[in-house]
């Protein structure tokens, strides 16, 4: 079975240059495919 990696809202939004505050608003929409908020972090799949 595969392990998946996360990487958290800030880590993402240095990767594709997005504010971490938008990142956060498209994770709470839907709009990021397997993203999901653990103890009030989001984590972001690779």
């Amino acid at each position: 079975m595969e392990e998946k990696r996360f990487l958290t809202i800030h880590d993402a939004s240095r990767l594709w240059h997005i504010e971490a505050e938008e990142l956060r608003r498209r994770c709470a929409e839907g709009r990021i495919k397997g993203a999901k908020q653990v103890r009030g972090i989001w984590l972001i799949p690779q």
